[in-house]
């Protein structure tokens, strides 16, 4: 037996209502927009919850889930916004219920509860051993502190414990062979996880978000470990990779501000995007065979001391920002691109040779590299971008190579102690204020004509506040003030 659909729509002034035992399906949008609705009994006779059924019942602050419950349509609770506890009785009869989506879920909008026999809430929770998977969003919210897995378990679904933010450890059984995505995101007071060796992947934002977490040891077995899968593990001390993994992908370690020590293992061939970013502890990173370092991928490691890349071909933008402990890191000749900020703020960096293979030295890219001694730049480039050099103060020298045609706006500026610097014939235009401020400098060496230096387009105050230079031309020397 049924009530038609949405009998009950919009009846604002609804506060409580009875539902006869009779009654074995809540129909479609049957208490949609009740407003003032605050509690509600479900008989144990009723079989499904369907679509909108108590959308928009913003008042209703918990439900209890009878164990006769098999289907919770799609939208059943959205908008409950004061939803705050669910209640159930039997965890085999609530993991057996369909669901049509997340938001499906009443877990998904407030904590859930599993009670005893007695109607006592659990604390402990022991999955029957006649379960073999946990469904997506099986213990969402829920307020247990410890949860039991039988070995009959082979498959952990995506949410499945997501924002437990009581439990404090579980162990995942043998025969799990991938752990799914934010299977345990937000577990902020987990601080201990098991995972066997049966595992061989870990999915995107399993464990974002657990900032107990003190340890982990991933299983040699795993081959692959999504993006964000540790972000935000700000307990996270030490951690090793298997060397079956051939990526870091986005975010994985992003924010785990406690984590000193980790091995890349020669399998990784590329890190993802802000993938160790904010990791403010980290000492050093060894990067044998990795040939992309992402976007952001270790900015704010403000501890990181030695980087080793003997193969990469591409380093992103901003990758190495902020690297403030940073003293030197050798770039390979594979290196054909370095994005803009790539090594912005590395005040500890004392020098740096730019390969041939490198077109372009991008905006920013060694900006506020105070140490910043000694610059050697390859034959390959062919333009120095905006801000590329900007405010490298203990800059003495530095000579660019015939291959560059553009110095654009601000390359050099605030190099206070560059007294020097030569300039390859082909240079064609040097951007406003590409050298104001460099209040040493005292000699331009220019590797072409008299001629060819007047031609030079030159930006408004490329030249302001330097020292009282002279240009030497291969026909003779301009004064700073006729250049």
């Amino acid at each position: 037996t049924t009530l038609g659909r949405g009998v009950f729509y919009g009846c604002k002034s609804l506060t409580s209502i009875n539902i006869p035992d009779s009654i074995t399906s809540i129909s479609s949008e049957l208490f949609r927009s009740c407003k003032s609705l605050t509690a509600i009994t479900i008989p144990n006779g009723v079989t499904s919850i369907h679509s909108y059924a108590f959308d928009g019942c913003s008042s209703l602050t918990s439900i209890t889930i009878p164990d006769s419950i098999t289907l919770i349509d799609s939208y059943s609770f959205q908008n409950c916004s004061k939803l705050k506890d669910v209640f159930v009785n039997d965890i085999e009869a609530w993991l057996n219920i369909r669901f049509s989506a997340y938001h499906s879920h009443p877990n998904y909008y407030g904590k859930l509860h599993i009670l005893d026999s007695d109607g006592e809430e659990m604390s402990e929770i022991i999955i029957p051993n006649t379960v073999t998977k946990i469904p997506d969003n099986a213990f969402q919210n829920c307020t247990a502190t410890r949860i039991v897995m039988p070995d009959s378990v082979t498959a952990i679904g995506s949410y499945s414990f997501s924002a437990c933010s009581s439990l404090t450890s579980i162990s995942i059984p043998d025969g799990v062979t991938s752990i799914a995505d934010y299977a345990f995101m937000n577990c902020s007071s987990l601080t201990n996880v098991t995972i066997p060796d049966s595992v061989t992947s870990i999915g995107n934002s399993a464990f974002t978000g657990c900032s107990s977490l003190t340890r982990l040891t991933i299983p040699n077995n795993v081959t692959s470990i999504g993006n964000a899968a540790f972000t935000g593990c700000s307990s996270l001390t030490s951690i090793s990779i298997p060397n079956g993994v051939t990526s870091i992908g986005n975010n994985t370690f992003y924010g785990c501000s406690s984590l000193a020590n980790i091995i890349i293992p020669n399998s990784v061939t590329s890190i993802g995007n802000q993938a160790f970013r904010g990791c403010s502890l980290l000492t050093s990173a060894t990067m044998n065979n990795v040939t992309s370092i992402g976007t952001q991928a270790f900015y704010g490691c403000a501890s990181l001391t030695n980087v080793t890349i003997d193969r990469v071909i591409s380093i992103g933008n901003l990758a190495f920002s902020g690297c403030s402990s940073l003293t030197n890191i050798t770039i390979p000749d594979s290196v054909t691109s370095i994005g803009s900020s790539a090594f912005y703020g590395c005040s500890s960096l004392t020098s740096i040779s730019i390969p041939y293979g490198v077109t372009s030295i991008g905006y920013n890219t060694f900006s506020g590299c105070s140490s910043l001694a000694n610059v050697s730049i390859s034959y390959g480039v062919t333009s120095i971008g905006g801000d590329a050099f900007n405010g490298c103060s203990s800059l003495t020298n530095v000579t660019i190579p015939n291959s560059v045609t553009s110095i654009n706006i601000r390359a050099f500026e605030r190099c206070y102690s560059l007294t020097s610097v030569t300039i390859g014939g082909s240079v064609t235009s040097i951007g406003g204020s590409a050298f104001s401020s460099c209040s040493s400098l005292t000699s331009i060496n220019f590797e072409g004509t008299m001629a060819q230096w007047k031609a030079i387009s030159r930006g408004l105050d490329w030249n302001y506040y330097t020292g009282n230079y002279t240009v030497y031309c291969t026909d003779g020397n301009i004064s700073k003030a006729n250049s």
